[in-house]
């Protein structure tokens, strides 16, 4: 295992304790945690409605190096975004923004797409 895999794991089992919460409705966020200390990609899985890094050839979530081929339905993000609008502006206010009952401000959700 490469030196940039090994700080990877291991800085992902720092998080042990709080795993169950990143599989669980917060996947989204670390992914963005991992794609900035890095210098990922957040990809989505659609079926799974479940977020992930990658980082050069790997997949990461806060379970460590995720079988892609479990995920075959896998695409970047930010082509996710352009290809599903709606379906992201969803996602954004469900799993991002945790506000399912309020309206979005699409412009809040553009920006914030537009910074990740």
């Amino acid at each position: 295992m490469n030196n940039k895999i090994s700080d990877i794991i291991s800085f992902i089992s720092q998080f042990d304790v709080l795993k169950y919460y990143f599989l669980n409705g917060k996947c989204f966020w670390f992914a963005f945690i991992l794609k900035n200390l890095f210098n990922g990609e957040i990809w989505y899985s659609q079926i799974y409605n479940h977020f992930v890094c990658k980082i050069d050839d790997y997949f990461y979530d806060s379970s460590g190096i995720i079988d892609s081929d479990r995920y075959d339905d896998l695409e970047n993000f930010k082509e996710y975004i352009k290809k599903e609008p709606l379906n992201s502006i969803v996602l954004y206010r469900d799993c991002i923004r945790y506000q399912s009952d309020d309206i979005i401000n699409l412009s809040d959700a553009i920006d914030f797409f537009n910074k990740i």
